[in-house]
């Protein structure tokens, strides 16, 4: 499709985000990948699905090994993010290390490595000077090595978003105004992308956020909060996310609910527009069943026809994510004929650790 070549050639031209990966040897550098991982996502290669099943004696000790470890560095940045949050009102929870997450993106933005002049303010304004502030930023300026991992997948995101919005579909090739859009976030937390995004392409933007019930209800009051102190002209209520309250488990099990019938009940997901949606770093979380009902279902959205018969109705599947157990290994060719087989092109792709987390873009053929 026009669309897909246009933001394949659009994204080419920008080395930030898709450069090779360094290699790095099997040493302390591999473990320094193991603990940024166990941080940062909660997902460590030991419990990836069925990835020990066949382990030896000695894979399962290491194996244990690093389930420790990943519970002892839980319990350690739980508490420390506990603190942090002692006397903030705004009711927001810590699930699946998403504060965490959005601390780091805070001290990313303050150290001009990514854009994102939200983060902060969803932080407690006792304690946000801590990754806002010279002092406080030289305390935790050691945890950006391992933060590269968060920068770069915002940056895979980011750069992909904004290729999206300038393609043809998104534009009247009359006038070259901005056209109608859907922008779906799965497994949001306390993402900031709508926000930084909701003055962009013209404010035509329908952003639609999927998250557990108690991480919608604390974004819900994040959000109501920005738009009193730092947008009071910002229509919430009408251009605002759709915030939908539903676990991503639910699509499998003996009585599995559809996901986009959830979208379009819940988050009045159009048809017959280009739709963009994002997994980042949530699939880790996900039962298996429901994560291959969760693809059949995209991938029957996405195919030419799927949102509908309109020459607009194109999707862009952004993940920085695991896409086990359908592709295992970090080889490009694989990902391309899952993708392939599916009825999709795969416009940009590369992996990190070992194949734990691929980051791809795959568009409707």
């Amino acid at each position: 499709m026009i669309s897909t070549l246009f933001i394949a050639s659009l994204l080419a031209s920008k080395t930030t985000a898709f450069i090779t990966p360094r290699q790095h040897s099997p040493s302390s550098l591999q473990r320094t990948d193991q603990i940024q991982k166990e941080i940062f996502t909660g997902a460590s290669f030991s419990s990836s699905r069925n990835n020990s099943l066949n382990a030896s004696p000695s894979s399962n000790a290491q194996s244990d090994s690093q389930n420790i470890f990943g519970v002892v560095s839980d319990a350690v940045t739980g508490l420390l993010f506990s603190l942090l949050h002692a006397f903030d009102d705004s009711g927001i929870e810590d699930s699946s290390k998403n504060l965490r997450v959005l601390w780091v993106r805070a001290l990313l933005n303050y150290r001009g490595q990514i854009k994102d002049d939200v983060a902060k303010t969803f932080l407690p304004p006792t304690t946000r000077g801590l990754v806002t502030s010279d002092a406080g930023a030289a305390l935790l300026d050691p945890v950006l090595k391992a933060a590269e991992w968060i920068q770069a997948r915002t940056e895979f995101i980011d750069e992909s978003l904004d290729s999206f919005l300038s393609s043809p579909i998104c534009a009247d090739s009359d006038t070259g105004k901005a056209l109608e859009c859907n922008v779906v976030l799965f497994g949001a937390g306390y993402d900031t992308r709508a926000l930084r995004y909701r003055h962009e392409h013209e404010g035509k933007i329908n952003f639609i956020e999927v998250d557990l019930p108690s991480v919608v209800k604390g974004k819900s009051k994040l959000y109501e909060k920005f738009q009193r102190e730092q947008d009071k002209d910002w229509d919430l209520e009408g251009r605002g996310s759709k915030l939908i309250p539903f676990d991503l488990n639910n699509c499998g099990g003996s009585s599995p609910v559809s996901l986009i019938d959830t979208l379009r009940d819940q988050g009045e997901l159009k048809e017959n527009i280009p739709t963009f949606m994002v997994w980042e770093a949530v699939l880790f979380y996900v039962n298996e069943d429901a994560v291959r009902n969760i693809m059949s279902e995209l991938f029957a959205f996405a195919k030419k026809g799927g949102n509908g018969d309109g020459s607009r109705a194109e999707t862009l599947l952004c993940f920085t994510d695991s896409l086990k157990p359908f592709v295992r290994g970090p080889t490009t060719a694989p990902v391309k004929a899952f993708f392939n087989d599916q009825g999709l092109d795969l416009v940009q792709h590369r992996a990190r650790w070992g194949g734990a987390v691929h980051f791809a873009l795959a568009a409707t053929k």
